[in-house]
């Protein structure tokens, strides 16, 4: 008996996050939804388990706090239920002058875009791979 496919996609619960989320469920994959608005999260879920038949996780993460991007890697790396997609969506935009900018803001806006999708991409691999050999 086959597995059932998950996705996990990070920056969920608006924008892009939503569409990617609903591209995945439409094409059979379960999905772990990842962001920071819980409500959000429950209320797509809820949308995506009525509207394409797949199971669904929230997990309200701000994947700027170390201990919410473990959390996730965590999941990730689940091999009793291997993640097959996972899509770094999270991220956000910043302006002004660099040059007057406060360097922990541009610290946690990398971290976002660099970091963390490093740090989760990492920990999926395992289950990608295994899937890879077993084919």
């Amino acid at each position: 008996m086959d597995q059932p496919r998950w996705a996990l996609v990070t920056g969920a619960s608006s924008g892009l996050g939503v569409e990617y989320v609903r591209a995945l469920a439409r094409g059979g994959h379960n999905i772990v939804l990842v962001a920071r608005n819980q409500d959000r999260l429950q209320t797509l879920a809820q949308e995506v388990e009525r509207d394409f038949s797949v199971a669904t996780e929230v997990m309200a993460a701000d994947l700027h706090a170390s201990r919410a991007v473990v959390r996730v890697a965590k999941r990730l790396s689940d091999a009793s239920r291997p993640i097959r997609v996972l899509v770094n969506n999270a991220g956000y935009g910043i302006g002004g002058d660099l040059a007057k900018s406060d360097p922990g803001v541009e610290l946690n806006h990398l971290a976002i875009h660099i970091t963390v999708p490093l740090e989760l991409t990492r920990a999926a691999l395992p289950g990608c791979w295994s899937e890879e050999k077993a084919e």
